[in-house]
């Protein structure tokens, strides 16, 4: 995962310090892992791992749902952190290549 103008891939929460020094001094991308994934019928979902977000240097929670059509899954997810804010939202889109 990549936020726009972030420029980097981010690290799991387990990996990251807490003033976030292991992210900005890395170049390579880190996978995060998708800790729940859910198939019903034609719906997908699931919960990443916690990861550490660069902007509120705290660890976040992202939930994530989709739907498939054909060749392709496009769907929201949601990402809340510690802190008493509101949750980021956003769109996804993943396209099977042959």
């Amino acid at each position: 995962m990549i936020p726009r103008d972030y420029g980097k891939a981010l690290l799991p929460y387990s990996q990251a310090s807490a003033s976030g020094s292991a992210m900005q001094n890395t170049n390579t991308s880190q996978v995060l892992t998708i800790k729940v994934v859910r198939v019903s019928g034609d719906t997908v979902s699931g919960v990443l791992d916690a990861y550490r977000d660069p902007q509120c240097d705290c660890p976040v929670l992202t939930t994530f749902i989709g739907t498939l059509n054909g060749d392709t899954i496009d769907g929201t997810y949601s990402t809340r952190g510690t802190q008493a804010n509101a949750p980021q939202t956003g769109t996804w889109r993943v396209k099977r290549s042959r």
